[in-house]
């Protein structure tokens, strides 16, 4: 049985599917796997970009992923989760631009997770489905000024850092012929958000 598609997901649904990728980029172990079939299956996700994670994470093993997430992402860093790397090659430049990052969190008062920088990945996609479910809220008890705040930055996130680092670091996938898993996690990852600036 086929589930229903949302062309274009309300701001919650859209919060729900930056946490599903989120989620997708941790380290695969046993738990992982538990909380992202979890997140996958919400009723809010009925999105068919969503469905192609959720049957790629049907098809292949934990360990195989775990395998490449190593690879990918371990101590090597062969494509690092750190998104100011992929937007310059520059070390100051790739400071200041998470820096720039952080600040949004810090607007927010949102504090990053323990042992992850402003710019990793998964806490940036995570912020961004926090900054849209904020959108919603606001809309839902008509605070305009409030809406509009979090949409603005939300949009200026994925345009100025989410969206080209991902461009890059799709290619830098490709190129490394990375598992059809993480290289459809950064493709579909891109498209969500770039789906709000449209």
């Amino acid at each position: 049985m086929t589930r229903a598609k949302a062309t274009k997901p309300n701001q919650e649904a859209l919060a729900d599917i930056l946490r599903a990728l989120s989620a997708g980029f941790l380290y695969p172990d046993a738990a992982w796997l538990v909380r992202a079939r979890r997140l996958l299956s919400e009723g809010s996700l009925l999105d068919a970009r969503v469905d192609k994670i959720r049957i790629l994470l049907e098809t292949v093993s934990r360990e195989e992923l775990e395998i490449e997430h190593v690879r990918l992402f371990g101590s090597a860093e062969l494509v690092s989760l750190g998104l100011a790397t992929h937007l310059s090659e520059n070390p100051f430049e790739q400071a200041k631009q998470a820096a720039q990052i952080a600040g949004f969190f810090k607007a927010f008062g949102v504090e990053i997770k323990e042992g992850m920088r402003p710019d990793d990945l998964p806490a940036i996609l995570e912020f961004l489905g926090y900054l849209w479910l904020k959108v919603f809220n606001a809309r839902q008890k008509n605070w305009k000024d409030k809406e509009e705040t979090a949409r603005s930055a939300a949009l200026a996130l994925a345009r100025d850092f989410v969206s080209p680092a991902l461009s890059a670091m799709a290619a830098k996938m490709k190129d490394l012929r990375a598992h059809e898993f993480y290289l459809k996690l950064a493709e579909i990852s891109k498209e969500v958000s770039d789906a709000a600036l449209r």
